[in-house]
């Protein structure tokens, strides 16, 4: 298989830049990861500040009782 391909399948495949870390481009290859990081890191961000807003809305409705404790 050439070169070429295996890169085009590692960073398609594996993370982007692994590509061209395997070409020896290590200056492009790392600077796709880190984009690549930095984005994967934004993403997991806005998720858990989504997640944590919607945890609170759910907490802020109570317990579904309306506010009566129930009778034993």
């Amino acid at each position: 298989m050439k070169m070429g391909i295996k890169a085009a399948l590692l960073s398609a495949l594996v993370f982007p830049g692994a590509g061209q870390i395997y070409l020896r481009r290590y200056v492009r290859g790392l600077i796709s990861m880190v984009i690549s990081l930095d984005g994967l890191g934004v993403l997991v961000a806005q998720a858990t500040v989504g997640a944590l807003r919607e945890l609170e809305k759910i907490q802020s409705q109570g317990d579904g009782t309306g506010g009566v404790a129930p009778q034993r």
